[in-house]
């Protein structure tokens, strides 16, 4: 493994400098330093690990996908801390912690500043996943990872982003730009196209073909056409293919079978993942079944959840749409779904339950809590519904081979300190405190020295001590109010340095004296032990350690605001707000009483606990994930030049290779962890500017869509002379050897000794742009020149080039509207192999072969003349 380093003229994008990158190769490392295309997966490849991957486009690094597994081991991530400092943008895919569990550690503690982008759902659903997981963890151990505030710092700078809206990432001069695509699978689940010039890459993980309750389909097969380079999911070679039906018929019987025998079910799911088509399909089953049992949804943001999903109906698939739009009624309006907020709240309600409950790794949460509860019981259901991470409890269950197995269970809960250990901790509090007090005392005498030695004021720009007016023959004792203020105190409080003045010794009140009113504010302060006195400090000379202009001392805008929005504390709904709305109160106020148990003095208590698992359990695939065949199928739908496969077991990663490579495309790869794969052949692209004599004979023909094309031949020839700023100039993919990488004395093809070579070009995949550099183009090479084919004896003949792609199934549909009888021979219209026969009449067949050629076969006839003539307007001829 050879370490590249970042190209020196493309710094972070945070002025820090630049860490190193692991490429796997002299290859890769080349590529790297010369500005090319280099993917490199960090962790998630040839295992089931969580989804991260670094991609390298010129001077643009972004990171796909940051995931992490419940499990939140450091150790994982040491990969990203190598390349975090570094990242421009960050391209999400799904609200898991697959694919976005890592991000506020690697904000907090990896350096990693660039902006996530993704689209409105999967940040909002994201940001109550991470929450969650949080509470759950903050609740039963000393969570230090990361906190509230990194999961907020990650999310507020998020570019959110509708479905096909382009965006530049980085700086204009690096000419990439992203484009979401619908992946279903999730709400605003993402496929990430990446353009750079002419080529794209796409990145594709976690998708899905079919259209659910209220999830969409993947656009995968619609919107990319033949990409670059295809990073693709492997994660389910391996799955068989399930109708939905019976998926959905063996969650109702696993569901059925436990209610009707008097138990429960328990559900681990997680928070904004597949959690809602879960919700909306048991909804739907309960208003047809007319069943009484309680579906109770168990998470720390179940309410948030919900009322997240209420607003992003846009996002659902279009029946779902038309049904509120003829209704308006919510599909997440429940009538037979509960919201919780604690254990205890489920176990409050009586009688058989449906229990939703995170996390769906059962590492920790409202879901670990009530599975040592109800394992015992033979009456009650264990059912997954995804697969869990290696390592984690719900994986040891899902993977039990023994009926009844036993389990031993680490639980932890906090508890409030009492007794001696309060005590403890308010010395050790004290101490703390009296350390910092010593401290800024140090500090303020500095202050005041330097004050009086550069004649009572603090220079302009300096530190703004507040300060009384001194006593020349010293200090008089602090007063009792300052002692009562050094009291040990549960919840510690900061001297009013920034309103008494030092030095400063003020009476204390008199016992209810008249002039304080006998209710309100002040009478609050005279019991607490506060004491008058003035509260505007004064210095001679006008001093008083701020920054003064002719108005006064210059005033802190933002201290002053933060100040105010302090006094002002957050907007909080009322509680008949609340009522309205169909919040239990009281679970609200258990959960109230839970955070505040967090910030008073606590101890974590662990108890291991051995558990009986006497329940059923049962799994039903509800991932929402296309299977192996479905995959493979839209792979040669897509037809993409180079496959790159990502995140799966080392088996199903090889025998979906094996397949790729058989009908899909020419050429796949698998790389491991660590290893880079350069992408710079496959993305190459070559500057030539066009010649005016060539420009005027180009006849430019309409694709579909905003492209044009047109065909080109002529002779390169290095130019003489710098383009002017505006010059056109021509972007052919070549995907064999540079084009004349130096001059030449004399050339194979040439004429008169110039150097020049032939080429041709009719791709449709050229781009008119503007040259940049003067008469060198990058990475060394002399500007070529394209110049008209001359001289005696050419060959001015050519065949036509036919730019296009004609699908068997459309056209089958353009066959018969045309008053012809068509259909596929076989079940499916596209094979694996791309063997499909379009059946048209008796006597005419049309197939496409591998290597993306149509077939036109028959007898000659009138129907053969017509049906050639319809296949030919399909293409744009050159």
């Amino acid at each position: 493994m050879d370490r590249a380093p970042i190209d020196p003229d493309g710094p972070s994008p945070h002025g820090e400098p630049s860490a190193p990158l692991v490429a796997d190769g002299a290859g890769a490392a080349r590529a790297s330093a010369s500005g090319g295309v280099v993917f490199t997966p960090l962790y998630g490849a040839h295992s089931d690990d969580p989804l991260c991957y670094h991609l390298r486009v010129g001077r643009l690094h972004l990171l796909l996908d940051c995931g992490w597994t419940d499990l939140l081991d450091p150790d994982l991530l040491q990969p990203l801390r190598a390349v975090a400092p570094a990242i421009h943008g960050v391209l999400l895919s799904h609200p898991d912690m697959a694919h976005a569990g890592a991000l506020p550690y690697a904000y907090a503690h990896l350096g990693l500043r660039a902006p996530v982008f993704c689209t409105v759902p999967v940040a909002r659903l994201a940001q109550l996943m991470l929450y969650d997981q949080f509470l759950a963890r903050r609740a039963a151990e000393d969570f230090e990872l990361f906190t509230l505030d990194d999961i907020d710092g990650v999310f507020d700078g998020a570019v959110c982003l509708k479905y096909a809206q382009p965006h530049t990432v980085g700086d204009e001069h690096h000419g990439v730009s992203v484009t979401p695509l619908a992946a279903g699978h999730t709400l605003g689940g993402t496929i990430w196209r990446i353009s750079k010039d002419t080529e794209d890459i796409v990145y594709a993980v976690g998708f899905n073909h079919r259209e659910e309750r209220i999830l969409g389909r993947t656009v995968l097969e619609t919107a990319v056409v033949r990409p670059a380079v295809l990073v693709a999911d492997a994660g389910t070679a391996a799955v068989a293919a399930v109708k939905r039906k019976q998926r959905d018929a063996a969650l109702v019987d696993g569901i059925s079978s436990a209610l009707g025998e008097g138990g429960s079910v328990l559900l681990p799911v997680d928070t904004g993942g597949r959690v809602l088509e879960l919700l909306a399909h048991l909804e739907h089953v309960w208003g047809a079944m007319g069943w009484a049992h309680p579906v109770l949804v168990a998470t720390g943001e179940s309410y948030s959840m919900v009322e997240c999903a209420k607003g992003m109906l846009e996002w659902l698939n279009p029946d779902t749409a038309r049904q509120f739009d003829a209704s308006r009624t919510s599909p997440f309006n429940f009538k037979y779904i509960r919201l919780c907020h604690s254990v205890e709240e489920v176990e409050e309600t009586p009688g058989p339950k449906v229990v939703l409950a995170s996390l769906a790794s059962m590492e920790a949460g409202f879901a670990r809590a009530l599975f040592v509860r109800w394992a015992p019981d033979l009456r009650n259901t264990l059912l997954f519904t995804s697969r869990a991470p290696p390592g984690s409890l719900a994986h040891t269950l899902q993977t039990q081979d023994v009926r009844f197995p036993v389990v031993s269970v680490s639980m932890s809960a906090r508890v409030p300190l009492e007794g001696e250990e309060l005590r403890e901790y308010e010395e050790q509090q004290r101490q703390q405190q009296q350390l910092a007090m010593d401290a800024a005392r140090g500090g303020q005498g500095d202050a005041e020295a330097e004050a009086e030695q550069g004649g009572g004021r603090t220079p302009r720009g300096g530190r703004r001590v507040m300060q009384g007016r001194r006593r020349r023959r010293g200090r008089r004792p602090r007063g009792r109010w300052w002692m009562a203020r050094m009291q040990p105190s549960p919840t510690p409080r900061l001297p009013p340095s920034d309103v008494f003045c030092e030095g400063f010794s003020p009476l204390p009140l008199a016992p209810f004296p008249r002039a304080l009113p006998s209710h309100g504010a002040a009478r609050s302060r005279e019991r607490e032990g506060w004491v008058a006195g003035p509260v505007f400090p004064f210095s001679e000379g006008g001093g008083g350690g701020g920054r003064w202009d002719e108005y006064g001392e210059v005033v802190d805008a933002e201290g002053l605001a933060a100040v105010v929005e302090q006094m002002r504390g957050p907007i909080r709904p009322t509680a008949s707000g609340l009522e309205a709305a169909g919040v239990d109160m009281a679970a609200l106020a258990e959960a109230e009483d839970a955070l505040a148990l967090m910030e008073r003095p606590s101890r974590v208590r662990v108890e291991h606990v051995t558990v009986q698992v006497n329940c059923a359990i049962r799994f039903v695939d509800y991932e929402g994930l296309a299977d192996g065949r479905s995959v493979r199928t839209m792979l040669a739908h897509v037809q993409p030049l180079k496959l790159i496969l990502v995140h799966g077991t080392a088996e199903g990663t090889a025998a979906m290779q094996q397949q790729a490579l058989a009908g899909i495309c020419s050429e796949c790869v698998a790389p491991r962890a660590g290893e880079s794969v350069d992408l710079t052949a496959d993305l190459a692209t070559f500057k030539v500017k066009l010649t005016d004599d060539i420009f005027r004979t180009l006849h430019f023909n309409k694709l579909p869509g905003d492209y044009e094309v047109a065909y080109v031949e002529g002779r390169l020839h290095p130019s003489s002379t710098p383009p002017p700023p505006a010059s056109l100039s021509l972007l052919p993919r070549i995907t064999g050897p540079p084009l004349l990488p130096t001059r030449s004395g004399s050339g194979a093809g040439g004429q008169g000794g110039d150097g020049g070579e032939k080429v041709q070009g009719g791709d449709g995949e050229g781009q008119a742009g503007a040259e940049e550099g003067g008469a060198s183009g990058g990475g060394g090479r002399p500007l070529m020149e394209l110049v008209p084919v001359g001289g005696e004896g050419e060959d001015a003949r050519r065949r036509a080039v036919m730019v296009g792609d004609v699908k068997l199934n459309e056209f089958r549909v353009l066959l018969q509207a045309h008053g012809l009888q068509a259909g596929f021979v076989n079940a499916t219209p596209v094979s694996t192999a791309g063997a499909a026969v379009l059946k048209c009449g008796d006597s005419l067949a049309i197939r496409k072969v591998p290597d993306h050629r149509v077939v036109l076969e028959g007898s000659i006839s009138d129907d053969y003349y017509r049906v050639r003539q319809m296949l030919y307007s399909q293409y744009s001829t050159l």
